[in-house]
């Protein structure tokens, strides 16, 4: 794949339902040692499809593509209330194809996610990412998202 940039941000279509599939596997990185790769990936790769599907009034899904149309990445939004009630937009995924991360799509895909949210009247964006995926949690923080909370999980198998 040859990358040339810079991307176009759009809303997503039904006929971008591969290329959202093709990203599942992006989304296993950083995944605890006890989840199944496998699973995990057929997983993200649903959550992707429904996001798709469900898209309208409170959700969306961009995609960036270059200037020829080819995707190279996507970003899921949605807008519901914080635990304490505030209105906030939730990033549920954002992936980039891998030759071509580093080079700013990331970064636009999250800026369009935070106008989305701003104009749908969220207070607050939230997102949650693997604790051992040291580049997002890097990258985020890089974007001003820091720590809400720490969700810890105990293994009984």
């Amino acid at each position: 794949m040859t990358i040339t940039g810079p991307w176009r941000i759009r809303r997503a279509t039904t006929d971008d339902a591969d290329f959202l599939a093709s990203l599942a596997a992006r989304l296993t990185t950083g995944r605890a040692a006890w989840l199944d790769e496998q699973r995990m990936e057929a997983t993200m790769r649903q959550f992707l499809l429904d996001d798709l599907a469900a898209m309208g009034d409170t959700s969306t899904v961009f995609i960036a593509e270059e200037p020829d149309g080819t995707p190279v990445g996507a970003a899921t939004i949605e807008r519901k209330a914080h635990f304490t009630g505030i209105p906030q937009a939730y990033l549920g995924e954002l992936a980039v194809v891998a030759e071509i991360e580093g080079q700013g799509v990331g970064a636009a895909l999250l800026a369009a996610a935070e106008t989305w949210a701003r104009e749908h009247g969220a207070q607050i964006i939230t997102l949650e990412t693997g604790s051992a995926n040291d580049h997002a949690r890097a990258f985020f923080a890089h974007q001003g998202y820091g720590d809400e909370s720490v969700k810890l999980t105990k293994v009984l198998m």
